[in-house]
């Protein structure tokens, strides 16, 4: 899960898990410090690479340039999807929409963070749960 804690409450930005890759892009692309996190919310192993081994891949590699050029393009879509989710759906509406996508993590990740992810009130949240059949 990556979250942005502001210190007085966790907002949760984005779920990933297998097969997906999981990172920070912008942090490191640009190498600067992220302004968010990552933690995991179930047992996990990780592989990881080096900016500076990534960059040398690379520049070896037209193909795998083009395979993380796709993979940004893929996170850069979601956000926008993400964003027009929030603005224009209903919370109902928000609520159906993530569970048809990721079905399973409505038993892995607990309620308030999905909550949080969709902009709803974890009350509201647990209403939905319970009645709005999937």
């Amino acid at each position: 899960m990556s979250y942005f804690d502001d210190g007085d409450k966790i907002y949760t930005l984005g779920f990933t898990y297998f097969p997906l890759l999981c990172g920070i892009a912008e942090s490191f692309s640009f190498q600067v410090p992220s302004k968010y996190y990552l933690t995991c919310l179930t047992d996990s192993e990780f592989e990881y690479i080096t900016f500076d081994d990534l960059q040398n891949i690379i520049d070896q590699s037209q193909q795998i340039e083009r395979l993380f050029r796709r993979m940004t393009e893929a996170m850069f879509s979601s956000m926008i999807d993400l964003h027009i989710e929030l603005r224009a759906m209903t919370i109902q509406e928000r609520y159906k929409n993530f569970c048809q996508k990721n079905p399973q993590l409505l038993h892995m990740v607990p309620h308030k963070y999905i909550s949080s992810y969709l902009g709803i009130d974890p009350t509201n949240f647990s209403k939905l749960f319970n009645s709005v059949p999937i």
